[in-house]
Parts: C-alpha cells; sequence; structure tokens
C-alpha cells in the first residue's frame, strides 16, 4: 500500500501490509503531493505536485520510472488512463493534459553495484541529488556482505 500523507507533505512512502513496515525511499517532490494513484496493473504509482510535477514510480520498490512530467502551474489531481499507457493530470485553472507514459528502460546495472559504490566512496545518492555521508556502520555492513557474495555473482576488483 502506499500512504498518502495530508499536506503540506512533500513525499509518500510504500508499506509493507504484511509486515507493516516501509519499503523502499520516500518518493519525494519538491511542493506538497495533492494525489497519489496506483497504476490499473500495479507496477506503478503516479504522484501529482503542487510544485507542478507528476512523477511515476516503481510500485515495489519507490524509484523513480520516467522523467516528471513537468507543467507550469499546480496540479491537483492525477489519473490512469484504462490502458496504465497514459496518465491525465488536472489543474486549478480547470484544465487537464492527457500525458503519454514514456518509462526509462529498464536498468541493467547488477543489483550489487550501488553498495559498492556506497562501501568504496562512502557517500549516497539521495532522491534530491544531493550527497549525503554513509554511516561507518553501514559502510562495514556493505563492504561484509559483499565479501561474503559468491564468487560469481562478485564485482571483478583490481
Amino acid at each position: 500500500m502506499a500512504e498518502e500523507l495530508p499536506s503540506p507533505h512533500r513525499s509518500t512512502q510504500i508499506w509493507d501490509a504484511k509486515t507493516r513496515r516501509k519499503t523502499g525511499e520516500p518518493m519525494r517532490h519538491t511542493g506538497p503531493i495533492e494525489d497519489v494513484e496506483f497504476s490499473p496493473d500495479g507496477r506503478f504509482i503516479l504522484s501529482v505536485s503542487a510544485d507542478g510535477t507528476a512523477r511515476v514510480w516503481d510500485a515495489h520498490n519507490g524509484d523513480p520510472v520516467s522523467d516528471p512530467l513537468r507543467h507550469d502551474q499546480q496540479i491537483v489531481s492525477g489519473e490512469w488512463a484504462r490502458g496504465g499507457d497514459r496518465v491525465l493530470t488536472a489543474y486549478y485553472d480547470r484544465t487537464a493534459r492527457l500525458w503519454p507514459l514514456h518509462l526509462w528502460p529498464e536498468s541493467s546495472a547488477p543489483g550489487w553495484l550501488p553498495d559498492l559504490a556506497e562501501a568504496v566512496g562512502g557517500l549516497r545518492l539521495t532522491v534530491s541529488g544531493t550527497y549525503s555521508h554513509v554511516p561507518i556502520d553501514e559502510v562495514i555492513e556493505q563492504r561484509t556482505k559483499l565479501a561474503a557474495m559468491d564468487e560469481g555473482d562478485r564485482p571483478a576488483t583490481g
């Protein structure tokens, strides 16, 4: 399930209904979130914001899957088209826009790559595009996890 927090929250979060724990990182906007909707097939989440953007996220992990859909006005509502290949956004000036959905290609990067980058560099790229320091206990945990990987799954070194 996705949680839409009452405005002026600028993020929404996916929760595992069985474990009642957060999954993935919060899905962030720079302005208050006005609406959140699951796609018809449940694979994606659409969030719309007063910052003039609509965002499409992976419903499993909260990662963005397309470029932001930008408008010069506050978006107040969003809906998925029946086929899930387009989204409709509505604005305070009583206009609406139908957007074709252009998803990014699936990543071919191995799942361990972000852990390796954080373990080596000690920095993490945040959703907002800034860097934050990875706490030392997390760096040690990531290095231990990477060292314990099977030889065939381990990244090549030096």
